[in-house]
């Protein structure tokens, strides 16, 4: 993957990245990730990366343990204001 855009430094990091409007850069960056085949590497290190952290029920646990929390702070907080 080649972008121009680098959220997280996901690009910079497991991919490759170039500047939004460089095409220098772009044409550079292009010819270094298929010289040596380099971008099946940082391919499959992007890919290794993405389903480990975004892994279906490792997501979703996440997602339920934050909103139990939030829930939970909600009926406590409440608590709170009817006793003041």
């Amino acid at each position: 993957m080649l972008s121009h855009g680098n959220a997280d430094d996901f690009a910079s990091t497991f991919v490759w990245y170039a500047r939004a409007g460089d095409l220098e850069e772009y044409v550079t960056s292009l010819t270094f990730l298929l010289q040596e085949d380099r971008w099946r590497a940082l391919g499959a290190k992007g890919y290794g990366y993405v389903l480990n952290t975004h892994e279906y029920e490792d997501v979703l646990g996440q997602h339920i343990a934050a909103t139990t929390a939030l829930w939970e702070r909600g009926i406590a907080d409440r608590g709170r204001q009817s006793v003041v």
